[in-house]
C-alpha cells in the first residue's frame, strides 16, 4: 500500500470510529474483552496530535478478534453500492476539525449540529 493510500485508510478508520465509539466501546466492554484502554490510547494520541497508526491497527484487531470481521478499516464495504453509482458526497462533506480523519458524508449525518466525538468540537461543513 503508497503512503498516501496508508494515510487515507487510517484517516477513514478514525473516522468510522469517530462516529461509532459509543457502539465500539459497547463492543469493547461486551463479551469479555472489557479493554477499553486500547480505544482511549487512540483518543489519547488523536487529542495530544501523536501517530495514530499503532493504536488504530491494534484497536482494529482487537475489534475482529472480538467478532467484528470489518474492524474499523473495512467499513468502506460495510454499505454496498450499484455498480456505477458512485458513493461520496454530492455538494456537503463534514471535515474532521482537527484535520485527523476524513470526516463524514452527507448522507451519513443524522443530527446537527455534527460533533466530532473525540474532540467534542464542530465538524466543519464543505462544500465541494
Amino acid at each position: 500500500m503508497t503512503d498516501q493510500a496508508d494515510d487515507e485508510a487510517k484517516r477513514n478508520g478514525l473516522a468510522y470510529v469517530c462516529g461509532h465509539l459509543d457502539e465500539i466501546r459497547a463492543d469493547l466492554q461486551g463479551e469479555g474483552m472489557d479493554d477499553l484502554s486500547l480505544l482511549q490510547r487512540l483518543l489519547d494520541a488523536v487529542r495530544d496530535s501523536q501517530d495514530i497508526a499503532d493504536p488504530l491497527d491494534a484497536l482494529h484487531s482487537v475489534l475482529q478478534n472480538g467478532g467484528d470481521a470489518l474492524g474499523v478499516y473495512g467499513h468502506g464495504v460495510r454499505g454496498l453500492s450499484p455498480a456505477g453509482v458512485e458513493s461520496g458526497p454530492l455538494e456537503i462533506v463534514y471535515l474532521c476539525p482537527v484535520g485527523r480523519c476524513s470526516g463524514r458524508l452527507w448522507p451519513d449525518v443524522a443530527a446537527f449540529p455534527v460533533r466530532c466525538e473525540i474532540s467534542g468540537q464542530d465538524l466543519r461543513r464543505e462544500r465541494l
